[in-house]
């Protein structure tokens, strides 16, 4: 008796195969994002400050990387692709609702580590003591790139990200000014290189 019931290994294997794929675009797009900003903010001394160029270069090399450790890779990928996670639908989806609960937990539990591992996310830099000088530029210039690259995916920029969420980001004056900055030699490169800058 042949069965279309595809074997649970499978399934999983899935799941980490569209996880795996999605974090390979995201970071393809976190290269692209960087050679734009590099173009964008070439006047701005993240950029000429060797210190500081090379401190953001080591940032974005290290990207996301924490999302394949055993802290994250698993609850990622089964929030975001499995079949019990995010976009589980509590009418439709049946009696499933404990396995829904549990991957909820376990993937507030991996977002908590990334944030404290990563610090292009807004929620963990301002509550760290710079260790020199433009420190914390260095980590919003890694921000916008992310918001950059979750554009090129999503369609908008990291300027329309921003303005979107801007009541839910807490981050000190001076960086949102920088990050206006940004925003203003973005929108320039765009228009004199035609490349979507952000």
């Amino acid at each position: 008796m042949m069965t279309d019931t595809k074997m649970a290994a499978l399934k999983k294997i899935d799941i980490l195969r569209a996880y795996c794929d999605y974090m390979e675009e995201h970071l393809h797009n976190v290269k692209k994002a960087w050679e734009i900003i590099q173009v964008a903010l070439k006047n701005e001394n993240v950029i000429y400050n060797d210190h500081l160029f090379w401190t953001i270069q080591r940032m974005i090399e290290q990207h996301d990387v924490s999302k394949t450790s055993s802290d994250e890779f698993i609850q990622y990928a089964e929030w975001f692709f499995g079949e019990h996670g995010k976009e589980w639908d509590s009418v439709a989806g049946g009696f499933h609702e404990d396995e829904h609960t549990a991957l909820m937990a376990a993937f507030a539990g991996a977002w908590e580590h990334h944030k404290t591992h990563n610090m292009h996310h807004w929620q963990t830099w301002p509550t760290i003591p710079e260790s020199f000088p433009n420190h914390h530029a260095c980590h919003i210039v890694c921000m916008v790139v992310d918001w950059m690259a979750m554009g090129m995916k999503l369609g908008d920029t990291a300027e329309q990200y921003y303005a979107a969420n801007k009541d839910k980001i807490d981050i000190p004056e001076w960086s949102m000014m920088f990050l206006q900055d940004i925003f203003v030699a973005l929108r320039e490169n765009t228009t004199t290189s035609g490349k979507d800058g952000g």
